[in-house]
């Protein structure tokens, strides 16, 4: 089954390595809102970069225990072991009530195979980020289920803590955090993995950009150079080599910034924007991803979104070249047209 105008937004996709070829890399994605979303259970679809087209995976259906159907979730990817958390979320449930979730499932991207772990989160949540630090799962952000009750301490639906578990406990603890400064709460930022730490930035229209030590639980405020980016949230981040690279978002007041390409140098900590030969197009809650090639150069690539300020659901797939010899990015790479479609909801 394919579909070459996949329509998504406010999903996840992951990047990975072939098991039965290294040099051969598949692109999946999963869950979110589309055009015309089924909101039973997580979809997942592969990029086939021959047939320029989405398909689902032969072996996905041949399993029928998956989760609800989900948007604003949570998304951890093992890549040593080819795994994908995913965690909380909102959507609607079997009997089409609106819900926030807080169960944790785990996917096998070889095998397309989900299980259901026995961890949870103490409460619904959305619009978090989650990452895996030498097998401790660390959840960052995001807003509380509404309706539930706040203590004193809790008067913000907006979550400032580190929650985090391993994965052979069946629940998750907040993270008791040392120093002077703790961020504010904030929903639709970005953390990243690297070096052992946590990489936060933007989220509530800010351009923070924040450091988490698990090793010290210490939270750092990190002073930055160059081309710093504007306050965002809904945008996507991702990582190659000692880079980390920002792209779109709800820019509050600078919608001209939605399509600019910022790169974070973790040795420096210095900004620069990416030029590029093409305009890019402004888009939030879409997906980022990254890979090397075979010939050494890196990729970017963008799929799906909102189309900014329009709110059009978009099934674009963008791949952006990067020459490494040449330090520069080189060009882009439309894979399949940008197409916007009004947002239409089934259920069935």
């Amino acid at each position: 089954m394919s579909d070459g105008g996949l329509f998504r937004a406010e999903h996840a996709s992951i990047i990975c390595r072939s098991s039965d070829d290294s040099t051969t890399m598949q692109h999946f994605s999963l869950g979110g809102i589309g055009n015309r979303m089924r909101m039973e259970n997580m979809d997942c679809y592969e990029w086939n970069k021959k047939q320029k087209s989405w398909e689902i995976p032969e072996d996905y259906n041949k399993h029928s225990v998956r989760p609800q159907s989900r948007k604003m979730y949570g998304m951890a990817h093992d890549v040593d072991n080819n795994i994908v958390y995913v965690m909380g979320g909102e959507g609607y449930n079997r009997v089409k009530k609106y819900v926030t979730y807080n169960d944790l499932w785990r996917f096998d991207l070889i095998s397309k195979k989900w299980t259901k772990c026995p961890l949870e989160f103490p409460f619904g949540v959305y619009a978090h980020t989650m990452n895996i630090i030498k097998n401790t799962l660390y959840v960052y952000g995001g807003c509380r289920q509404s309706g539930g009750v706040m203590t004193e301490q809790q008067s913000s639906p907006y979550m400032h803590q580190i929650h985090l578990a391993d994965f052979s406990i069946t629940n998750m603890n907040q993270q008791m955090t040392k120093g002077d400064f703790v961020p504010s709460g904030r929903q639709g930022h970005t953390s990243i993995a690297y070096n052992g730490q946590l990489w936060i930035f933007g989220g509530n229209d800010s351009n923070q950009l924040i450091k988490f030590d698990p090793i010290l639980a210490k939270f750092e405020l990190i002073q930055s150079y160059g081309d710093v980016p504007h306050g965002r949230n809904h945008h996507s981040a991702t990582q190659l080599d000692h880079y980390m690279y920002i792209l779109g978002g709800d820019v509050r007041n600078h919608v001209s910034a939605c399509s600019l390409v910022h790169q974070f140098d973790f040795d420096t900590h210095t900004w620069r924007t990416i030029i590029m030969q093409k305009t890019l197009p402004k888009l939030r809650n879409f997906s980022l991803t990254a890979y090397s090639s075979s010939t050494f150069n890196d990729y970017l690539v963008v799929f799906g979104g909102y189309k900014v300020p329009e709110n059009d659901v978009v099934s674009n797939r963008l791949e952006i070249e990067f020459n490494k010899a040449e330090n520069h990015f080189k060009h882009q790479l439309l894979t399949n047209k940008m197409v916007s479609h009004d947002l239409l909801i089934e259920f069935s």
